[in-house]
């Protein structure tokens, strides 16, 4: 059986604070002393799907939606494909194959983009 893959860009990787310098963030004219590090963000991070809301943007959050409704109704599999958790070989196949975020792949044809749902329609009729 075929399955619908979503590829998408997460932001995983991101982080909210890139370096510290412990020295000068302790030190005493920098004013935030050992609350340096309370309002930094955790960004939510699972295995499951319903937590990629948080780390998607608009655009892929719609598409990983659309993607999840279409396949309950029509009793197909998806799989969420995160180039971002890639390794170095598959994000070459990746970009040998023209394949960016977001896109949704279903028998070798790729959508690029935000698709609509008569588009992904047609894609899952073929």
């Amino acid at each position: 059986m075929d399955k619908i893959r979503v590829y998408v860009y997460s932001l995983k990787g991101v982080s909210s604070v890139d370096y510290v310098d412990m020295e000068s963030a302790r030190h005493a004219c920098s004013q935030a002393g050992e609350r340096v590090f309370t309002g930094l963000k955790k960004l939510p991070l699972g295995p499951h799907w319903d937590s990629w809301d948080s780390i998607l943007s608009e655009d892929q959050s719609r598409v990983v939606h659309l993607v999840r409704e279409l396949s309950a109704e029509r009793g197909l599999e998806f799989e969420i494909i995160d180039l971002a958790d890639s390794g170095a070989i598959a994000l070459l196949k990746s970009f040998v194959k023209r394949i960016s975020a977001p896109s949704v792949a279903f028998k070798g044809e790729v959508i690029k983009g935000v698709p609509t749902r008569e588009e992904l329609e047609a894609l899952l009729r073929r």
